[in-house]
């Protein structure tokens, strides 16, 4: 994995929503009442403990330890009965899946967005999920930090990025400026492509911003700035295809919202001919901003 602590070339992300701060008065009462329910709480069992203490002899080392093993059996089985019950479907997939390559990358999570995407379909979903394992191992997307030079040069310009923001509901962003163009070499493209979509979907580390998979459940925004978007920057098709195709077969239910920006009249054309291949979803999720 590439450190981005090392590259230094990629923008981290932070929420910039933080909570009110308490008026002093308040942190001063909320800690005082704090200690003394905890002295409430100690003291009896102190009490009782020395009880105890004074009654029986000393246990062992092998009396302890038991009683640990046994506190941490109680535990666990505690832990057991207020965990949420499994999905069956979400369990079959997993089992379906097992001897793919990278199996324990279809986590509980993973396989709830894969059933979304193919509508609780299990064989579709089982399908789906199994062409993302098949081309995250052909592609090395494990094995990225072999390709931090390419990262690197393609991530120059900032035409691809995770913003240093959030959105209101936590989301990581990705911004796209397509006018920041400084390569035609298509699987470079891709590699810098999938490296920042991993960051954004939080299968790469980033510095700040929410816990992994909870800004925003797992979901991310899209931005693309079409400022002084033309011809001479404009993707491959065969790049572009490439592009939608990782984004809704290899991602799914991953994107809230993907805001197009000062959109020329040039891109509507392209647009439309690559309308056919979208899906119906991810086309619903797709929003023009005017300028101005």
């Amino acid at each position: 994995m590439i450190d981005e602590a090392e590259e230094g070339a990629v923008p981290q992300s932070r929420s910039i929503h933080l909570p009110a701060p308490l008026a002093a008065t308040e942190v001063r009462q909320a800690d005082a009442a704090s200690k003394a329910q905890a002295r409430g709480q100690a003291e009896p069992a102190a009490i009782a403990a020395a009880g105890q203490a004074e009654a029986v002899e000393p246990a062992t080392a092998g009396q302890a330890d038991q009683a640990a093993a046994e506190a941490a059996t109680d535990l666990a089985a505690a832990e057991e009965v207020t965990r949420p019950p499994a999905r069956p479907d979400i369990e079959a997939l997993q089992r379906a899946v097992q001897s793919e390559p990278n199996a324990a990358w279809a986590t509980e999570r993973c396989c709830a967005r894969y059933l979304k995407a193919r509508n609780g379909d299990l064989a579709k979903a089982t399908a789906m999920l199994k062409a993302t394992l098949a081309w995250r191992h052909s592609f090395g997307v494990a094995q990225l930090a072999g390709h931090r030079e390419t990262i690197r040069r393609e991530s120059a310009t900032g035409k691809a990025r995770v913003s240093d923001c959030t959105d209101r509901e936590g989301r990581p962003v990705l911004v796209l400026t397509p006018a920041n163009e400084n390569s035609k070499v298509h699987d470079d493209q891709l590699i810098n492509l999938t490296y920042h979509l991993e960051r954004a979907t939080g299968e790469r580390r980033l510095r700040a911003g929410p816990p992994r998979g909870q800004g925003g459940v797992g979901k991310i925004l899209c931005v693309m700035d079409f400022h002084h978007y033309s011809l001479r920057n404009a993707p491959k098709w065969k790049t572009s295809r490439a592009t939608l195709s990782i984004l809704q077969n290899h991602y799914p239910e991953r994107l809230h919202r993907f805001l197009l920006f000062n959109a020329p009249s040039l891109f509507y054309a392209f647009f439309r001919a690559i309308s056919p291949f979208i899906d119906p979803v991810t086309k619903e999720k797709i929003v023009f901003v005017p300028s101005g």
